[in-house]
């Protein structure tokens, strides 16, 4: 999927902020980390923090969580404020390139 597909999408959905807080969250989950649905860059994963525990999130933190999850992740970055689509979900990007032997215990949105 790419940039017009998820046009689509986002003009298809009203709240779509909400729709993407009941399908990324369960009922206990404080953050998830997801293959982006809609890749800008290969191996493309997104780690988004429940709003409700945002305060206890800082990009340090974020950034210490995913090395020690996916010691070979690299890439991480959170888009500037001009630059974001979804705004009321913290999320930083980072790309988890394969390593044989390693495969990522990831869940996905599909």
């Amino acid at each position: 999927m790419g940039r017009i597909e998820y046009q689509q999408v986002r003009r298809r959905i009203k709240s779509y902020e909400t729709y993407l807080l009941t399908k990324l969250f369960g009922p206990h989950d404080a953050f998830v980390v997801l293959p982006n649905a809609y890749p800008y860059l290969p191996f493309h994963y997104v780690f988004w923090v429940h709003p409700k525990y945002k305060k206890y999130y800082s990009f340090t933190r974020i950034k210490s969580m995913i090395y020690t999850l996916y010691p070979h992740a690299t890439n991480l970055f959170e888009n500037p404020q001009i630059r974001k689509s979804i705004f009321g979900i913290r999320h930083v990007h980072f790309q988890l390139i394969p390593v044989i032997g390693r495969y990522p215990k990831i869940k996905s949105l599909v």
